[in-house]
C-alpha cells in the first residue's frame, strides 16, 4: 500500500467512525425520508472527510514523526551524505535533501570536487521507491557547474538497513548521465532527518564516510 493509500484510508476509517457516531447520537434522523437520510448522509460524510483530509494533511507535513508512520518503511526524509569517485578518478563528495509528501519524494542534490568546491547539482522529483526489493530509482536533471549545458541522468541504488525501528540509513548504488554514458557507483549515509547541517559542516561527515568505506568501494 502506498503511502497516499494508507493516508486515505486512515481518513476515511476516521470519517467512517465519526459517522457512525453521529447516527448513535441523533439516530432520530432515520424518521425522516430516505431521500432526506441519503442526501444529508452524504453531505455529512463528504464535508467530514474534506475536513479531517486536511485536518490530517496538515499535521503530515508538521510532525514528522506522524509522517514516518505514514511512510513506515519507505521514509527517507532527510540529509543524505557521502561520496563518489568520478570518470577520471577524481573524488566527488555527495550531499543530497530529500524532502517526501503523500505524492512522493523530492531529492535534490549537489557534488563537491576534492577541494570542497561545487561540481554539480541535481534534482529530481520522478522517483519510485521499491521496498519490496529494497530499491529506489530515479531520473534526475543535473546541471555541471563547468559546462554550458543541462544533462539528465538515471540512479539505481540498494536500500540498506542500520536502524533498530526499521527505516533506511544507508544507499549503494550506481547513476549515469547521458552526457557520458558511463556508470558512476556512489555510498551514502542518511545523516539526519531534517536539512540543517551547513554545507562546511556536511563535506568534514562526507570526509569520514569516504575514509571508512573507501576500502570496500
Amino acid at each position: 500500500m502506498t503511502a497516499n493509500a494508507k493516508f486515505q484510508s486512515i481518513v476515511l476509517s476516521l470519517t467512517t467512525a465519526i459517522i457512525v457516531l453521529v447516527w448513535k447520537e441523533y439516530g432520530n434522523m432515520f424518521e425522516f425520508p430516505t431521500i432526506v437520510v441519503f442526501l444529508s448522509g452524504g453531505l455529512i460524510s463528504l464535508a467530514t472527510y474534506k475536513l479531517l483530509y486536511e485536518i490530517l494533511k496538515f499535521i503530515f507535513s508538521k510532525w514528522r514523526l506522524f509522517r514516518k508512520i505514514i511512510l513506515h518503511k519507505s521514509y527517507l526524509e532527510g540529509t543524505w551524505i557521502g561520496f563518489y569517485i568520478g570518470l577520471n578518478g577524481n573524488l566527488r563528495y555527495i550531499i543530497e535533501e530529500f524532502t517526501q509528501d503523500l505524492n512522493g519524494l523530492l531529492i535534490k542534490g549537489k557534488s563537491f570536487n576534492e577541494n570542497k568546491q561545487l561540481h554539480s547539482k541535481w534534482i529530481s522529483n520522478i522517483v519510485q521507491i521499491d521496498d519490496k526489493f529494497r530499491k529506489i530509482k530515479y531520473m534526475y536533471e543535473v546541471t555541471p557547474i563547468n559546462e554550458n549545458m543541462t544533462g539528465f541522468g538515471i540512479a539505481d541504488f540498494d536500500l540498506e538497513k542500520s536502524n533498530c525501528f526499521g527505516f533506511y540509513r544507508r544507499i549503494t548504488g550506481y547513476s549515469s548521465d547521458n552526457h557520458w554514458g558511463k556508470r558512476i557507483k556512489s555510498i551514502e549515509i542518511k545523516k539526519s532527518d531534517n536539512f540543517k547541517i551547513l554545507d562546511n559542516k556536511a563535506l568534514e561527515i562526507a570526509e569520514i564516510i569516504y575514509s571508512e568505506n573507501i576500502g570496500n568501494y
